[in-house]
């Protein structure tokens, strides 16, 4: 059952579009793929911990055999060490594949692009998940290739070179990847049911779709515009990077409520949805995501703190490029935190506590 003052964009009559616009929707968004991501991951971690009885054999075959697994994503070499007592890194990312997941595996391709980037930190005792969010624009050495920004690492290196290029920044390792297309997200939200929030301001998105602001229970087609779209604010990735966030938590809560947890086939079908969506290293397999889950199995919506690594604004690269500034000493602090596993203690001293 929808929540109360929520809007339901699935039964709204006036955005209920033909099929002819619904074709157009969909070219649209073939084209302009993984603009942006929401980190379903994350949901999809803790709806298998919920699964882990009777049946989970069924769920940990249809997550190995239909996610798409992603091959040399690790630099070679000297990486920094793993955090302590089972602390856990994940890169989350969307990408500008121009193709399928599968491209990704091109560790040369010219064409990816990260332009969400996500890492979250899921601490060694388990009472809580970290998720923090980077501005693509932002401007960091990419080795072997000088200063630029850290979205077009994957274009100069594949993902290989983008967890090189942030394991350099923050020091510490980069357990595990995963990348999502966003057929999947759409696949996932109505898998569910929809998912509610509050829209901070009317807008409209690029495909078309309009938004009052107010609670509402977004569908895919809606969560999918409402996450990607940043030429609608004035400013732009930021609100953008909020409004993922916001829609991330909202799908944590909402995959975590009874009307989800209490329902095996809706369960089964989110997982059985979404997993040809997902992309992941090869050391991500259903095993470690169930210790993963079991780890995580007390953890709700409000359990998960997400912000974005602070930086020092915007500015202009040397050759013209707007770009967002690095804050050395954001980077150094959360760093750190990283390491030693204080991510609560970090996140509690950012402004108003995360």
């Amino acid at each position: 059952m929808d929540e109360p003052g929520y809007q339901d964009t699935r039964t709204l009559g006036p955005l209920a579009a033909s099929e002819q616009r619904v074709a157009a929707r969909k070219k649209l968004r073939r084209k302009r793929l993984t603009r942006t991501i929401v980190v379903a991951v994350v949901a999809v971690i803790a709806i298998i911990a919920v699964v882990v009885g009777t049946w989970v054999g069924g769920i940990a075959r249809t997550f190995d055999q239909k996610t798409v697994k992603l091959e040399n994503v690790f630099p070679s070499g000297n990486r920094p060490a793993a955090a302590g007592g089972g602390a856990r890194n994940i890169l989350l990312l969307g990408s500008d594949t121009r193709g399928s997941l599968a491209d990704l595996n091109n560790a040369a391709a010219t064409n990816q692009r990260a332009d969400t980037i996500m890492l979250v930190h899921v601490p060694a005792d388990g009472k809580g998940v970290y998720a923090m969010s980077i501005m693509r624009d932002s401007w960091v050495d990419i080795p072997g290739a000088g200063q630029g920004k850290i979205n077009s690492a994957m274009a100069i290196g594949g993902i290989q070179l983008l967890v090189q290029t942030l394991e350099g920044m923050l020091g510490t390792r980069i357990d595990n990847v995963a990348a999502l297309d966003f057929a999947g997200f759409e696949k996932l939200t109505d898998a569910i049911g929809g998912v509610p929030v509050n829209v901070p301001k009317d807008f409209t998105a690029i495909d078309g779709l309009q938004f009052k602001a107010g609670n509402q229970v977004l569908d895919g087609a809606h969560a999918l515009a409402f996450v990607r779209e940043r030429h609608a604010f004035a400013n732009g990735d930021y609100q953008r990077v909020k409004d993922q966030q916001m829609y991330l938590k909202s799908l944590m809560n909402k995959m975590l409520s009874p009307s989800v947890l209490g329902n095996p086939g809706m369960i089964s079908d989110a997982v059985t949805q979404f997993s040809p969506y997902l992309g992941v290293d090869r050391t991500f397999t259903s095993g470690d995501v169930m210790g993963l889950a079991w780890k995580l199995r007390n953890v709700r919506g409000g359990d998960v703190q997400m912000f974005t690594l602070p930086n020092a604004g915007t500015s202009f690269s040397s050759d013209g490029q707007s770009i967002v500034v690095v804050d050395d000493q954001a980077v150094a602090d959360v760093g750190k935190a990283l390491r030693e596993d204080t991510m609560a203690q970090y996140v509690a001293g950012l402004p108003g506590g995360q």
